[in-house]
């Protein structure tokens, strides 16, 4: 999720750049560049830091020129703590919609954010989306695997599970014509 963040600082021209994921109690930064510390050390930041939560919260893109001039955010400890000053948000959704987080570049000086930034933080953030859906879908699929593996067993060879359920063969999977 790094990459994405560096994708973020670099075409957005920014100091820091963030994947977070909106937990109840936190913000988890599962990606991040140029946050100081010991914010980047432990890769995560409290609720009363997040701007982000305004984007899981609305479930729409929120994008700020000057927070210390904004009601919402002027008592933020995140200016101080985080030079926040510009913040602009994307949310990130799961597979069903749900709206885990958002892809957030920061600047530490006022800026006016231009349709085309906004436009590539959404591109951004749409690919970003598409790679937790993978890792979502990964980390069920190694735990249904645990679920179903006999226990003190090892894992079985990737061919090995097709027997395991079944002794018929499966059909073959083809491309539809359309693609």
């Amino acid at each position: 999720m790094d990459r994405f963040a560096r994708l973020v600082s670099r075409l957005l021209r920014v100091p820091v750049a963030f994947v977070s994921l909106v937990e109840a109690d936190r913000q988890v930064l599962p990606g991040m560049i140029g946050l100081p510390e010991p914010w980047a050390r432990r890769r995560e930041l409290p609720l009363s830091h997040s701007l982000c939560r305004y984007v899981v919260a609305s479930g729409q893109r929120l994008a700020v020129s000057d927070a210390r001039s904004d009601e919402r955010f002027r008592t933020s400890p995140s200016l101080a703590d985080l030079g926040v000053v510009a913040y602009a948000g994307i949310p990130l959704t799961d597979a069903g919609g749900l709206v885990l987080g958002s892809l957030c570049a920061v600047d530490h000086e006022p800026r006016t954010w231009a349709d085309g930034e906004l436009s590539d933080l959404e591109d951004l953030a749409a690919a970003c989306s598409a790679e937790l859906r993978l890792r979502i879908l990964s980390a069920q699929s190694r735990s249904a695997q645990q679920v179903w593996r006999p226990r003190g067993r090892p894992p079985r060879a990737p061919g090995a599970m097709r027997s395991a359920w079944s002794t018929r063969p499966r059909p073959a999977w083809t491309m539809p014509s359309c693609c």
